[in-house]
């Protein structure tokens, strides 16, 4: 993927923040990679196709996508009119912010995998986009402690779409007619949510389940 240079910020060749059309997009060539990075899509305006481990999602306005390392990713592309903010994160980088091996992500990373879109309230989106704007706002300026900014203001995007996602799946679980199995699965995300640090066993949580290992 290549984008016009006018239409991007990048910090330490590490992070790349966009406010961009899909004009803005030139795909130099494609075929299924496995991702090595993070990137946060805000969908502004009209509609894109994407495909990812082999499922294709489908965006429109309000929509906001997560892809994550080791997904792969094999194909996008919009109507003429669509415009998206866009934040890329290489994962060395990610792995180097406070927290974000040990908290960010990882309570709803198996649900992510799964259903990587989520369709926002105007509100939601509209936190989202300031987050953005204010990361877009820093990226150029020059400063003492410009890095640290720029983590500030990173995390604290990440951290509110975790939290989007998670109410998402949440209201997902208690809306659906669920078989056994995903009833299995959600409580087995829950116990390790809550249990993951001190208890690494298969018999443990399957205790927990009622179901043999």
């Amino acid at each position: 993927l290549r984008f016009n240079q006018e239409a991007i910020y990048d910090f330490e060749e590490s992070i790349l923040v966009a406010d961009v059309g899909i004009r803005d997009l030139h795909i130099t060539r494609m075929f299924p990679i496995r991702t090595s990075f993070f990137m946060f899509v805000l969908v502004e305006q009209g509609t894109m196709r994407i495909e990812l481990d082999y499922s294709i999602h489908h965006l429109s306005k309000q929509d906001f996508l997560l892809i994550l390392p080791e997904h792969i990713y094999q194909s996008i592309s919009g109507s003429p009119d669509t415009r998206y903010r866009l934040i890329f994160v290489e994962q060395a980088y990610f792995d180097t912010m406070n927290r974000s091996k040990n908290d960010v992500l990882k309570t709803s990373f198996l649900n992510i995998r799964k259903d990587p879109v989520i369709h926002l309230s105007e509100k939601e989106f509209n936190v989202l986009a300031s987050c953005h704007e204010r990361l877009e706002q820093r990226m150029p300026a020059i400063h003492h402690f410009k890095k640290d900014i720029i983590n500030a203001l990173l995390l604290e995007y990440v951290i509110e779409a975790e939290n989007m996602m998670i109410n998402h799946h949440e209201h997902q679980v208690k809306q659906s007619n669920l078989t056994r199995q995903d009833i299995i699965f959600h409580n087995f995300l829950t116990l390790l949510k809550k249990d993951v640090i001190h208890q690494h066993h298969v018999s443990f949580y399957a205790d927990k389940l009622h179901i043999t290992p």
